[in-house]
């Protein structure tokens, strides 16, 4: 990798790159402290498979505004320049001053949890980079509108890290964690926020007293909501505000995973999250939230709802345990390192 601390000018000059069929990439992007957000995990993880291949180069948004930063840049002499974390008007300005520097490079946009709002509106036809990368068909038409080109690219998963494992080791892992082993573990992980919807978990806590044990884990990337950590904590919720360095386990120890209904801007549109669980073979009871309906088809234990009433009757059946659960045959086509072929053939195709 490359990074705007550790660069040192390469040695080949940029036509020989190309010759190999090697690209420069410039992601503008974030990877700074826990990896343990939609848009950070996607980052890192198609930079490190990215770099098997091509010089990446990693840049936080805001030092573009540093001399030094552009100075580095223009020696590094990018084919692509991809904005991570778009779109709102910082991403389009900073997008399009790099585009002005480096005018032969391909500029492209993911647009991880699009939001129509007027600025973007306003701003799109004039600032569009030459590709959209979109995780959902909300908002499809408005970049096609715009004259960009528009692709769809989704999140992967690491699926050594995330696997099922047997029950005996299920429980070894319960017993790492401190949970019992006569309990039905209900997970959810993300932010605890008001926008993501966990203050429902605390009355599906109360409805099966006694027979489950929810648990939510905090990402740390944003600061967690105490009134919304104590309220959860009141209800008898487990909550888990601590980094981990192996989270597959935490999932691995669980039953079942829940992603509850949330505003719509409250994770990426293919979260991250989700697609782990399944990786793990858990039952998924989800709210039809963002690209997921695009993506997935219910069944063999994956279901959607859409409020309490849902979630309850899905979770009734699971913990009966007569479904047949294969969830991760669903999402085996989402590895990184297919993800990040997918991303190198648009890059190709869109420079040729």
């Amino acid at each position: 990798m490359v990074t705007t601390e550790s660069w040192q000018p390469l040695v080949q000059e940029k036509e020989q790159h190309n010759d190999k069929g090697i690209m420069k990439i410039l992601f503008l992007g974030d990877i700074t402290g826990y990896i343990d957000e939609g848009m950070k995990n996607t980052t890192f993880n198609l930079m490190r498979e990215l770099e098997k291949k091509h010089d990446v180069m990693v840049v936080h948004p805001r030092q573009t505004v540093r001399l030094k930063t552009l100075k580095e840049i223009k020696m590094f002499a990018p084919d692509i320049i991809h904005y991570m974390h778009g779109p709102t008007p910082r991403s389009f300005i900073i997008t399009k001053m790099l585009s002005l520097l480096h005018p032969t490079a391909l500029t492209v946009m993911s647009v991880p949890k699009p939001t129509a709002t007027k600025s973007i509106r306003f701003i799109l036809p004039a600032m569009k980079p030459k590709v959209f990368l979109l995780q959902s068909r909300r908002n499809e038409g408005l970049f096609k509108d715009s004259g960009a080109v528009v692709d769809f690219l989704y999140p992967g998963i690491n699926l050594e890290k995330f696997r099922p494992v047997s029950e005996n080791t299920k429980m070894q892992l319960r017993d790492k964690y401190g949970l019992p082993a006569d309990k039905f573990v209900l997970l959810h992980v993300g932010h605890i926020s008001p926008q993501r919807g966990v203050n429902m978990l605390c009355g599906i806590q109360r409805e099966f007293s006694g027979t489950i044990q929810t648990i939510v884990v905090g990402a740390l990337t944003m600061k967690p909501d105490d009134a919304i950590a104590s309220v959860l904590k009141d209800a008898g919720c487990q909550v888990w505000l601590r980094h981990f360095e192996s989270i597959e386990e935490v999932y691995q120890l669980a039953d079942c995973y829940i992603f509850p209904g949330m505003h719509n801007t409250s994770a990426i549109e293919i979260p991250l999250t989700v697609l782990e669980a399944m990786a793990c073979n858990l039952p998924v009871i989800s709210d039809r939230f963002g690209g997921l309906p695009d993506l997935l088809e219910e069944g063999d234990g994956f279901y959607f709802v859409s409020d309490k009433s849902g979630i309850l009757s899905a979770l009734t059946e699971v913990k009966k345990g007569n479904i047949r659960i294969n969830t991760c045959e669903k999402v085996k086509k989402f590895s990184w390192e297919r993800i990040a072929k997918r991303l190198e053939t648009i890059y190709m195709k869109q420079r040729s």
